[in-house]
């Protein structure tokens, strides 16, 4: 697998002494080198004593260790080198304000005229619109005062409310946690656009309420949800947020309170090799911040650091034993020297060469309706949240999500961040212990868009692919990007896990709509919606080979266009009912290269149903060796019923709509196939090595 540069797109800033302060051994504690990558050369890691590989998990941190963690990482730092912006508690910026000269459209509107469906005269272009479903101008963010008050506050595109602020501590089980709220804090009925909501902390500290005893350590963090009647939609808007603080204890009436920096997004485990991983967080203000990691061989914790300070941290760790099971421990400081710990994560390494293991793949996580977070900022978190759990609960090793994680089609750089942001705090609980491994969908889509319903990708430096890329932790062994295109940074990718080889692949990379259509505003940008181009196909073709070098058994491809659609997608796809050409040209020299390597099967999403199809000779004779497609779009979005009319259709030997996800165990020279809906349902299984005739 590829290193990751050392210096990343995502942390802004360079704080040499702050860095050079953090080369520290304290004790027993080892600084491992980071698997970053100088000039394309992986440095090599720090010598570690010898462990062996232990599957039972290690324990929880001590209180004295912790605090030998807030400690250790605060001697020798200069903190005060950080950027000050943005201060501890700040507002944030604006996420969207009115375009002068450009009217606002929502983004079902949208689609509808987006849809090719919908006629759109010769000529006719109609005005730049900006395209957005968000009912918020700034915010949320939280700010505790000396005297313990915790104040929220927000700001709305427009008068909403009323508003129920929920408020408790984040509940930490041996693997899970989950907020607990218990009191409750409500505005005036009277709607309007800016809030600012207050509560007592050392009320939500009283003894019979601390059931995190942080009258006893004299560290907290809260976490708050808003409600939001938001009546011109119908609906009630939620924002999930925490803040982490120290008191002195017993943390009562009178007693000082300050605010820390807080990890609001992650910890999450990416990338698991027998010997490698890489953690990733995200603070409220700019951090430094190292990993603290222990096995359960109860050796001394070992530290690993961030490269550089800012408010991202993707830290790589190298100098794992294979087979072996691990907790860490997330540390950041900020530039007041302050500091919070994340209580644990835990993550276990596969054996060197496993060939027994297992893995999940879901896909289209969009927003449906009908509430109980079903839309909670473009993800139905309602469906993701239980197939996650399942997931887990079922052990895989890992998850590959086949796209469409958000609902997108908008215009805001802004929002779309936001989207992506909601679906990776859905899955956080889930994503701290287990790899996921994220592919784009045509829903992942920010560009510019015209009232009469053209829309193509964004041709500047926050295009969809590299705010994509800016969210997700996957591997960047992709094809070099192309002149004047977005890149395909951790949207065209590669690993490797055990006996097995899975390669991703972008079947919406910059695309446009109405893509036949001479006359559409954003010519010449832009791709097909559902196609490969050369460079892709190119590369998918030289990495397949090089794994059967490598000689890895099982192939395994994913994108998100299917190429043989069998309900909901079949207009387009890689199929366009089988109309165009030069689609179907791409199509078959994409199934072919997969027919060439002996790949099992390629696994899709965009149709929001379950369906397994054998396309062999039977279906056209240059496929000469079965591969299975298999769509698994159930992870949310609204069903699609299943489409008769496919040449293929007396191929495809299962479907159901239904939300759901895939498990595919490896055992050897087998591969099994179940999926499970959320009643925990098999709703189809299957050998797919034995029924594809694969040695």
């Amino acid at each position: 697998m590829a290193g990751r540069p050392c210096t990343s797109n995502r942390v802004s800033g360079t704080h040499g002494p702050a860095l050079a302060a953090l080369r520290f051994f304290i004790g027993g504690l080892v600084v491992l080198a980071s698997s970053c990558v100088l000039d394309g050369v992986r440095s090599p890691p720090a010598s570690a004593p010898a462990r062996s590989a232990s599957s039972s998990l290690p324990p929880l941190w001590t209180s004295a260790e912790r605090e030998a963690a807030r400690q250790a990482i605060l001697q020798g730092v200069d903190p005060g080198s950080l950027d000050p912006s943005p201060t501890i508690g700040a507002l944030g910026p604006v996420i969207y304000s009115p375009v002068p000269g450009r009217t606002e459209m929502d983004t079902d509107t949208f689609i509808r005229r987006y849809d090719d469906s919908h006629e759109i005269a010769p000529g006719a272009v109609g005005d730049r619109v900006e395209v957005h479903q968000s009912w918020l101008a700034r915010g949320p963010a939280a700010a505790i005062e000396e005297d313990g008050q915790l104040l929220v506050r927000f700001e709305a595109l427009r008068p909403v409310g009323p508003v129920e602020l929920g408020l408790g501590f984040e509940i930490w089980g041996p693997r899970l946690f989950e907020p607990v709220y218990r009191h409750v804090v409500r505005s005036p009925a009277q709607p309007r656009q800016s809030f600012a909501l207050s509560y007592s902390l050392a009320r939500l500290v009283r003894r019979k309420y601390d059931v995190t005893e942080v009258r006893r350590t004299g560290r907290g963090v809260v976490a708050y949800r808003l409600q939001v009647l938001d009546a011109e939609r119908y609906t009630t808007q939620v924002e999930d947020g925490r803040v982490a603080f120290r008191c002195k204890p017993p943390c009562g009436p009178g007693d000082e309170f300050v605010q820390l920096p807080t990890v609001v997004l992650g910890p999450f485990v990416d990338q698991v090799t027998p010997r490698s991983a890489v953690i990733s967080f995200e603070t409220d203000v700019p951090t430094l911040a190292a990993v603290q990691l222990k096995d359960a061989t109860e050796g001394p914790p070992r530290w690993i650091r961030s490269t550089e300070g800012g408010r991202r941290h993707e830290i790589a760790v190298d100098g794992l034993n294979p087979g072996a099971s691990y907790r860490y421990l997330a540390v950041a400081v900020d530039r007041r020297s302050e500091t919070v710990a994340v209580p644990y994560g835990t993550f276990r390494t596969p054996p060197a060469a496993a060939k027994a293991f297992r893995f999940a793949v879901m896909s289209d996580s969009r927003s449906a309706a009908g509430g109980d977070g079903r839309n909670y900022n473009g993800v139905n978190r309602h469906v993701l949240e239980r197939l996650m759990q399942q997931a887990v609960s079922r052990k895989v090793d890992f998850v590959v999500f086949a796209g469409d994680l958000v609902d997108g089609y908008n215009t805001l750089p802004s929002e779309f961040r936001r989207q992506l942001r909601a679906w990776m705090e859905t899955v956080a609980p889930f994503h701290m212990h287990m790899p996921i491994y994220e592919v784009m969908g045509n829903h992942e889509l920010v560009g510019d868009a015209w009232s009469e319903g053209w829309m193509a990708d964004r041709n500047a430096s926050d295009n969809s692919e590299t705010l994509f890329a800016a969210a997700v932790v996957n591997p960047r062994n992709g094809p070099p990007a192309e002149p004047n295109m977005p890149p395909y940074l951790e949207s065209v990718y590669s690993f490797d896990f055990g006996s097995a080889h899975f390669a991703v692949v972008n079947s919406n990379h910059w695309h446009r709509n109405r893509f036949e259509r001479t006359d559409h505003p954003a010519l010449p940008r832009g791709q097909r919606e559902g196609t490969l181009n050369d460079t892709q196909l190119a590369w998918l073709d030289r990495d397949l080979t090089e794994a059967r070098q490598r000689g890895l058994r099982h192939l395994f491809v994913f994108t998100h266009e299917p190429s043989f659609p069998t309900g909901g997608h079949v207009h387009d796809a890689m199929y366009y009912e089988g109309k165009i050409p030069e689609v179907l040209a791409v199509r078959d020299r994409f199934w072919g290269i997969l027919v060439k390597h002996g790949v099992v099967a390629a696994f899709f999403g965009d149709e929001h149903n379950y369906s397994r199809t054998l396309i062999d000779d039977k279906v056209d004779p240059k496929y000469t060796r079965p591969v299975w497609n298999i769509v698994t779009g159930g992870a949310g979005a609204p069903y699609y019923a299943r489409d008769f009319s496919v040449p293929w259709a007396d191929a495809v030997q299962a479907f159901k709509p239904d939300h759901h996800f895939v498990e595919v165990a490896i055992d050897g020279p087998e591969v099994r196939l179940q999926a499970r809906n959320l009643r925990a349902e098999v709703i189809d299984e299957a050998v797919l090595t034995a029924a594809a005739g694969v040695e």
